[in-house]
């Protein structure tokens, strides 16, 4: 097959639109965890008006934005399986949903920078950007406000289910933050770590399932990256 047919054949497989669909899912989570890496080398401020608040607001906004969004763009995809988060997960997972929606539709969320002590770290002080748990929680609390519920016991019992998982992820909140305020470089770093492994997991099963290795090798044959290729990254960085 030369070269011209190999790219007709590529470009006409029936399942390249899905492959892409995945592609882009683990692309996502790449560039988030690229955010996480940003924040977590940020250096402490040196006076108020450093660049460093600005940013780590950047890359919290670009770690939200991006990770905020994955599991509904996973759970619209044909073919992956449906799967539902633990207790802990699905409280990061809110919790990221409330910050998303601050700095998806409000602008950057500039940290405060701030000094802390704790037993676990023999009380020797603890740097950290930080937002305010108060304003965490009520963008938790806003995360339903405009949703609709019918006059039936299915939809009474999804009521009572979504405003469980609302409060849950504010008493997270609560349990995670010191004297009102919530790490905010420790908790991104959290989110990543508890809930990208198990996107992926399933993405990765999926496209096994689906048999799209040989739309893989005709992108290697390209030069073009693969999921192969970003699977492979993505396991290297859970490790």
């Amino acid at each position: 097959m030369d070269d011209f047919e190999q790219i007709q054949a590529y470009d006409t497989d029936e399942q390249k639109t899905l492959y892409m669909s995945y592609f882009r899912v683990l692309q996502g989570i790449l560039v988030s965890l690229e955010a996480v890496d940003e924040v977590k080398g940020i250096k402490k401020p040196q006076c108020s008006k450093s660049n460093s608040y600005i940013k780590a607001a950047k890359e919290l906004q670009s770690y939200f934005i991006n990770a905020g969004a994955i599991k509904e763009v996973i759970d619209a995809l044909p073919q992956v399986p449906s799967f539902k988060l633990s207790h802990s997960q699905q409280c990061r997972y809110i919790v990221g949903k409330a910050i998303r929606n601050k700095v998806a539709h409000q602008g950057l969320w500039t940290p405060t920078f701030r000094k802390a002590y704790s037993l676990a770290n023999n009380w020797q002080p603890i740097y950290a950007f930080a937002y305010e748990a108060e304003e965490v929680t009520e963008g938790i609390s806003q995360l339903y406000a405009a949703r609709k519920y019918g006059d039936t016991d299915k939809e009474h019992r999804k009521a009572q289910r979504d405003n469980q998982k609302l409060l849950d992820a504010k008493n997270f909140v609560q349990s995670k933050a010191d004297n009102g305020y919530l790490d905010i470089i420790a908790f991104t770093s959290e989110h990543a770590d508890s809930l990208f492994p198990t996107y992926v997991e399933h993405i990765e099963q999926a496209y096994m399932n689906c048999k799209m290795q040989s739309l893989s090798s005709m992108r290697r044959s390209f030069d073009l990256t693969t999921i192969d290729y970003q699977l492979s990254l993505l396991q290297t960085k859970f490790k």
